[in-house]
């Protein structure tokens, strides 16, 4: 068993944490586009650090200009628009792609716009005209680094609200032992550098019988953290085959990056 690999046998192991799949946000309410809007708001602001990375990169927007950008593209889109509605319609596994899509055409046109009004501080941002300079109407190669930098920052927090999904799994269930040694032995070392708790000192630790109970039940709760990794991939993306793909991208996004979101290769 490869312990410190955080996502690469996640399609497997016990299904103990339910998911909400975002797509069923519009119906959980009878159709309700309003409350579905704030419904896939909140889960949009798990991920806001990955949109902010984005228009930061790509647009070379400061914090304050990125987090008004992405402030109005929840209030004007997400709540007030028809995210929630076209987003239902397409497949799971683009989740990311259609939310970045529909970010950056909304940065767009609001750079359009200030420029039209004369309203951009010189040196706050791009003007319109820089964006489309640099190929920004589109998605395209030019946006790579952007693009990697936004996948870094969502698998990060997909791997930490996990974490977190985990911790208090094991905590309200009477089983801290478990979380106690997968943060010694795996969540430490991928995420602090720290070096790997000896097994006979978890031992005693835990109170258990062995170094060999240690182990198995380190297998356990590795299972058990695959399992609230899956259930977060699965509020985005729709079948076992799309959540299997989101699993193979994040673990190729963290195979090529420091988890905690340092800069990897570009």
């Amino acid at each position: 068993m490869n312990e410190t690999s955080l996502v690469g046998d996640a399609v497997r192991g016990p299904r103990a944490f339910p998911s909400t799949h975002w797509s069923e946000i519009g119906e959980a309410v009878g159709g309700d586009d309003e409350a579905a809007g704030e419904a896939l708001g909140r889960m949009l602001e798990r991920y806001q650090p990955a949109l902010l990375a984005y228009l930061q990169k790509k647009f070379h927007a400061d914090d304050s200009m990125a987090r008004d950008l992405l402030q109005g593209f929840v209030c004007e889109k997400v709540l007030r628009g028809d995210l929630v509605r076209r987003a239902r319609r397409i497949p799971g596994r683009q989740f990311r792609a259609f939310l970045l899509t529909s970010l950056h055409a909304y940065a767009i046109g609001e750079f359009r716009r200030c420029t039209a009004q004369k309203r951009v501080p010189p040196g706050k941002c791009l003007s319109w005209e820089d964006v489309e300079a640099e190929g920004g109407g589109t998605l395209a190669c030019s946006t790579q680094p952007a693009v990697m930098s936004y996948d870094r920052h969502w698998a990060r927090q997909v791997v930490i609200e996990a974490l977190r999904r985990f911790e208090t799994y094991c905590r309200g269930t009477g089983q801290t032992n478990l979380w106690i040694l997968f943060d010694a032995r795996i969540r430490g070392p991928l995420m602090d550098g720290d070096r790997p708790a000896n097994y006979r000192d978890l031992t005693r630790q835990c109170h258990l019988r062995s170094p060999t109970m240690a182990y198995g039940m380190l297998h356990l709760s590795r299972q058990l953290f695959l399992s609230a990794l899956r259930s977060v991939v699965a509020e985005y993306a729709c079948t076992p085959s799309e959540v299997q793909d989101e699993l193979g991208h994040l673990h190729w996004v963290l195979s090529r990056c420091d988890v905690l979101g340092g800069d990897g290769e570009e």
